[in-house]
């Protein structure tokens, strides 16, 4: 029994090497598993490689077609519409585009009859107005009272000596009046008797005291006389300055009333051409409306074209501001580019001009290149940019039948004058905080073997497209550049390149 338990030194030998053959198998599959489970695991990447030659840049938008020329017709103001062309009708010279209201025009002509009667009638007005009237200046009046007042100036100076002379003459009588009272009085005294002496003295000074109060009365009256009468002459000389002082004032007087009478007239003789410019005014208005009463209320086209804008409206009544614009001549194509994109295209330069009337692409070539409006057709560019960075250009279109206002589509390729010695796909180009770089696959030593490891490249940038960026030559031919990779992809990363 002991015997059967022990092993042989063969046989534990041989049972060694079983177990050492089994390790190693273990680890042999665990390798595999291990780096089958790595390639799976790792990103898978596709490749490409540097080209040279020239960038071609696809540039496509929208635009518009639009006449090259355009004709403005006049809208009469204030009449009622009521019906109008649509814009892009075809019209010809001569043919109905506005349609007025008949009856309308017929009320129309009745009111501006009497508005123009009116006016005629304010005309002759103004004109009987302006008549100059006959009258006397101040200056004239104011001479007549002063050559009254000196009259009267002058009959007071004769007055005055009139009155002196009266004066004097009756104080002369009236001094002799009372001398010969006093005499007489003295008479009596000295004849009367010696008794009766006493009472003659006292009449004798009661005459001579009378005498002289008469005297002195009469003197007082006669001088408030004279006074009077130069009291009065210095009235009249008072008003005779005032009458030179008026004359001097109503001499300026006239002359100010003279400008304010030559403005008046020539403020007349204004008015009176305003009234005959409103009337002339009303009578092209008459004309106008007997013109389009003759033509059924139609406002006709001038040219041979397309409606282009029509700023009317059926049921509303004209505010002479609209406008009412007739394309004429060739057709052109406005369409929008960004600003990116001036550096490619220039004026001479052929586009394909895709038209939903058309059953092709038609060859249109650019006459001008200018800045966009606000209120300009929007357009798309190869690449996103913002609104505020787009421009507008005009192509003439070929001869043909085209739709005004009608939306259509643009194409042109142009190739870079560059001939570059390095071109990448444009998926390869990269940018971080450091700068332009993109990645390239080498071959490095892990633990599992020889493998794939991102290396980043630092790249300068000179042109691009939608498909290459030019680059300054920093690879080589060989090189294995990343284009594109199942997951993101870092600096150092172990790769799988996709079959």
């Amino acid at each position: 029994m002991d015997n059967e338990k022990k092993l042989t030194k063969a046989e534990k030998k041989q049972k060694l090497m079983k177990l050492l053959i089994g390790f190693f198998v273990l680890m042999l599959i665990l390798t595999i598993l291990s780096r089958a489970f790595d390639a799976v695991m790792l990103p898978k990447v596709d490749i490409g490689k540097k080209k040279d030659g020239n960038l071609v840049y696809k540039l496509n938008g929208e635009g518009t077609v639009r006449p090259a020329e355009a004709v403005y017709t006049e809208v009469p103001l204030g009449y009622r519409v009521n019906k109008v062309l649509p814009t892009g009708t075809k019209v010809t010279a001569g043919q109905g585009i506005i349609f007025l209201n008949t009856k309308d025009l017929e009320e129309q002509k009745e009111e501006k009859k009497i508005e123009l009667e009116k006016l005629q009638l304010a005309y002759e007005q103004q004109e009987y107005s302006n008549q100059p009237l006959d009258k006397v200046s101040e200056e004239e009046q104011a001479l007549s009272n002063l050559e009254q007042a000196q009259k009267h100036y002058d009959q007071s100076l004769n007055d005055v000596d009139d009155a002196k002379n009266v004066y004097e003459a009756n104080m002369n009588a009236k001094k002799a009046e009372c001398d010969q009272i006093k005499e007489n009085a003295k008479a009596a005294l000295d004849q009367a008797l010696p008794e009766e002496k006493e009472q003659a003295q006292k009449d004798y000074e009661a005459a001579v005291a009378q005498a002289d109060a008469d005297f002195k009365s009469y003197e007082e009256q006669q001088r408030q006389a004279v006074e009077a009468v130069a009291d009065q002459r210095n009235s009249f000389k008072d008003a005779l300055d005032q009458a030179e002082n008026a004359r001097e004032q109503a001499k300026k007087n006239d002359e100010y009333s003279k400008k304010n009478e030559e403005n008046i007239r020539k403020a007349a003789e204004l008015g009176q051409r305003i009234r005959k410019l409103e009337i002339q005014q009303k009578e092209q208005e008459l004309a106008k409306i007997d013109e389009l009463i003759a033509d059924g209320g139609e406002v006709q086209a001038e040219v041979d074209g397309v409606i282009t804008k029509m700023g009317v409206v059926p049921g509303t009544s004209t505010t002479g501001t609209e406008i009412v614009e007739i394309g004429t001549g060739t057709y052109q194509f406005v369409g929008t580019l960004y600003e990116s994109a001036l550096e490619l295209v220039q004026e001479g330069d052929s586009i394909d001009v895709t038209l939903p009337q058309q059953k092709g692409p038609v060859k249109a070539q650019i006459q001008t290149i200018q800045p966009v409006g606000a209120s300009e057709i929007n357009a798309s560019g190869d690449t996103a940019q913002a609104d505020d960075g787009r421009t507008t250009f005009i192509a003439e279109l070929p001869e043909g039948e085209y739709r005004i206002s009608g939306k259509g589509t643009y194409s042109m390729e142009k190739m870079s004058d560059t001939e570059y010695r390095c071109l990448i796909p444009i998926e390869a180009l990269h940018e971080d905080q450091s700068g332009k770089y993109c990645l390239i696959l080498e071959k490095k030593s892990t633990i599992l073997g020889e493998s794939d490891v991102a290396v980043r490249v630092p790249i300068v940038v000179l042109k691009s497209n939608s498909q290459y960026a030019a680059i300054e030559d920093a690879l080589t031919a060989d090189d294995r550049i990343i284009t594109g990779s199942s997951k993101n992809v870092s600096e150092g990363d172990r790769v799988r390149v996709g079959s």
